[in-house]
């Protein structure tokens, strides 16, 4: 199996769509849900990290991170895509390894993700978590030979976007501050990541600015050719996200918009202090 590809940004912010443009080439496949168990709070890279313990990730993945359901009676987790004795048995040979073994730690996610992209055809697996991004050096410490991927979006499109959901602030200006937090955040994870290992891709830049050269960069980056599948799943599914591009003007309050439009740039520029790579 080639080197992962991992796909990571604050929510809202194209981390999806571009993870399903990976995915429509015939030697990547995209891992169809969120597998939450490599990110979260008390994950694999806490476990390498040496934040939680093996009974407490067990726990999680035999539990919330293998199936879960949702309000509307659907479920998400693992039992999607693997089987419960597959993951038991991974789950023994990892509380066998050493501790803290990112060796160790990187065969048990290949032995859970890795069957996924074989019986799909493909040479290796992209995986889409918003938080990936923000694990980024840990990360690289169990994948030496990974891609990351950070998708980024003007943050005034995120935070009304982000406003419109049920997990985050339901207020634009608060959503602004919730996306700076993320950017901070993913920033400083990914900064002992080189070239090599990690890219930011702009949403506009792909589906709006320059779709084809933004296309041949990601492809060049994750080291696979142009392929008609591809240019086909751009050409048919990027409208809606193009659609969406400068929405927060029309969802943006009138008496708000100069505040807005201020905090902003306001927060444009502290990124911009800090190092960060914003949108344009």
């Amino acid at each position: 199996m080639k080197s992962p590809v991992f796909v990571g940004g604050t929510g809202r912010s194209g981390t999806t769509i571009v993870a399903k443009v990976l995915g429509s080439h015939p030697e990547a496949h995209m891992i169809p849900i969120e597998v939450r168990f490599l990110v979260d709070l008390h994950g694999l890279c806490d476990l390498v990290a040496g934040k939680t313990d093996f009974e407490t990730f067990s726990r999680m993945m035999l539990g919330q991170w293998w199936q879960r359901t949702l309000g509307d009676g659907s479920t998400r987790g693992l039992h999607l895509i693997t089987n419960r004795e597959t993951l038991v048995d991974a789950l023994d040979e990892l509380n066998q390894a050493p501790v803290k073994d990112p060796i160790a730690a990187r065969e048990f996610v290949c032995r859970i993700l890795d069957p996924v992209a074989t019986n799909a055809g493909a040479l290796r697996w992209i995986e889409m978590t918003p938080p990936n991004v923000a694990k980024g050096g840990q990360l690289l410490m169990i994948f030496p030979d990974l891609k990351m991927i950070h998708s980024i979006r003007d943050g005034r499109d995120v935070a009304c976007s982000v406003a419109a959901r049920n997990w985050g602030p339901s207020d634009p200006m608060a959503a602004l501050a919730w996306w700076e937090a993320r950017m901070l955040e993913a920033h400083d994870a990914c900064q002992g990541m080189s070239a090599r290992d990690f890219m930011t891709l702009q949403l506009e830049d792909l589906v709006v600015r320059d779709p084809g050269a933004t296309l041949d960069r990601l492809l060049r980056f994750v080291g696979v050719g142009a392929h008609s599948g591809v240019d086909e799943f751009v050409h048919r599914h990027v409208e809606l996200e193009r659609s969406n591009i400068g929405r927060w003007e029309g969802d943006v309050d009138a008496s708000q918009l100069v505040e807005f439009e201020s905090s902003y740039q306001r927060i444009i520029q502290t990124l911009i202090d800090h190092g960060v790579e914003v949108p344009t």
